[in-house]
Parts: structure tokens; C-alpha cells; sequence
């Protein structure tokens, strides 16, 4: 049985099959790895790689590795997008385009 929200069971564990995900995907997760929380939920990879980028702008390169971006189709499968020193690197190429305040990290985003 696929993954089930609210069971408790890593997410991001999920039974994708790589980029077929990445083109269907129903949204875009961000997590933080170090803490397990989910930091965000976005529609577009666009909007995930803003806040990202928004991320490493506010707190720096160090503390973004710890992310991780993930897609979750439909069904509730899950597929990781990129993590760590790869996200950085597509936040900073894809992130830039255009305001978004679904992208700014929150305004008590504290720093573990």
C-alpha cells in the first residue's frame, strides 16, 4: 500500500520511479532534513526553488543544505527532487525569476 498522510511513515521514502514524478507532480515539498518538518508546500517547482532561494538569502548557504526538495503526485507518492548542495544550485539558476511572496520564508522562520 502506497503512503498514507498522517501515519507517520517517511514521506520521503516514497515509491517513485525518478523524473516521470517531477513532470506530474501534484505539488512541491520543502523540507527541512535536520528537523524532519515539512518547511513548505508549493505548486510549481518555480515557487519551491523562489523560497528556497529565499532561504539562502536570509541564512546562507550552510544552513539551506539541510533542505530538501520533494514531489508528491496525486496518489501520495513522493519523489526528492534535489537536496543539499544540488538544491542550492537550482534555487540559485531557477530561483531568481520574479516576486513571489508564497517564496519569502516566514516571518518567524527561526534558525535551529
Amino acid at each position: 500500500m502506497g503512503n498514507q498522510r498522517g501515519t507517520g511513515e517517511n514521506r520521503l521514502a516514497g515509491k517513485g520511479t525518478g523524473p516521470r514524478f517531477r513532470d506530474t507532480a501534484g505539488h512541491y515539498e520543502l523540507w527541512n532534513s535536520r528537523t524532519k518538518n515539512l518547511y513548505g508546500t508549493y505548486e510549481s517547482r518555480g515557487t519551491a526553488l523562489r523560497a528556497t532561494h529565499a532561504i539562502v538569502e536570509a541564512h546562507g548557504s550552510e544552513y539551506a543544505k539541510r533542505f530538501i526538495l520533494a514531489t508528491e503526485d496525486d496518489e501520495g507518492n513522493t519523489d526528492q527532487v534535489a537536496t543539499g548542495t544540488e538544491l542550492i544550485r537550482l534555487a540559485r539558476l531557477e530561483g531568481r525569476e520574479g516576486p513571489n511572496d508564497e517564496a519569502k520564508p516566514p516571518a518567524r522562520f527561526e534558525v535551529a
